[in-house]
């Protein structure tokens, strides 16, 4: 029995394929286009090739992530904040709490010691704080994100950053530029300006300041060394970083169309 998961995100889309084992077979990780039904179309036939597989394999297909209703093909749609939740508890089952940044938006997941979403919060009014915030700072400072990691480690002030807003936050930055303040201390103040902004998140969704243990980081951000060294630090842990981190929405919802083929055939579905 084979299961498979799609997720497409406003900036990337992707694709697992899983067997009854729970194993992946198949991963595709590509930038998401305008041409949404074709994208998906494109990674079913890539997934199954890769896999070695034919549709007809295929026991079920859940879709999720922004772009979760124009797979037409899907068998089902499940949100984002389901998925993230079994995919990382699949693989990380001593995790409480979920830190998802994605390219516009992020979000807060808290989980219980089953697995089950206790509560959650999400930051959607703006792009603030999400990968197209990074790349618009990358853009601002000339440093390319994979070298956030080092420049941040190498600061050894940091920059206030006032401004979250993406619009504001770029004219601060040139601002400072232009005062001659350090690079690395200028990102590092970005760093820290996106780490705040999701700690506030994490917060609501808990319903109290403590932070419930083992913290995941997922998304395309969890890449970034430079976010996470900041975060780890404010947050005074380790954070647990899943293999893949921004493929844990495509497996959580390979996993539930697993679960839901296998209910149907134990006459458990609903």
């Amino acid at each position: 029995m084979y299961a498979v998961g799609i997720d497409v995100g406003s900036v990337a889309a992707k694709f697992v394929i899983i067997d009854d084992r729970k194993e992946v077979l198949s991963y595709i990780c590509t930038e998401t286009i305008p041409d949404v039904e074709g994208l998906s179309d494109g990674l079913l036939r890539d997934g199954l090739r890769e896999a070695g597989l034919e549709r007809k394999d295929i026991g079920c297909i859940v879709s999720t992530g922004y772009g979760r209703y124009s797979a037409p093909f899907a068998d089902a749609s499940r949100t984002e904040i389901m998925c993230h939740a079994m995919g990382v508890h699949h693989m990380c089952p001593s995790v409480r709490t979920i830190i998802d940044i994605g390219g516009q938006d992020s979000k807060a997941i808290i989980l219980n010691e089953t697995g089950r979403i206790t509560n959650y919060a999400m930051n959607t009014r703006c792009a603030a704080g999400t990968g197209r915030f990074t790349e618009v700072m990358a853009k601002a400072l000339r440093i390319e994100l994979p070298d956030w990691g080092e420049v941040v480690a190498s600061a050894t002030e940091r920059a206030k950053i006032s401004n979250i807003c993406t619009v504001f936050a770029e004219s601060e930055v040139i601002s400072k530029i232009m005062q001659k303040v350090p690079l690395n201390a200028i990102l590092s103040g970005v760093c820290e300006a996106i780490v705040t902004r999701v700690i506030e998140t994490v917060r609501r969704a808990n319903g109290n300041p403590k932070i419930e243990q083992d913290v995941a980081f997922t998304g395309g951000v969890a890449n970034n060394l430079g976010v996470r060294q900041v975060l780890e630090e404010k947050l005074g842990i380790r954070l647990v970083i899943p293999e893949l981190p921004q493929r844990t929405g495509a497996l959580g919802a390979a996993l539930l169309g697993l679960k839901m083929k296998e209910d149907e055939i134990s006459g458990n579905g609903k």
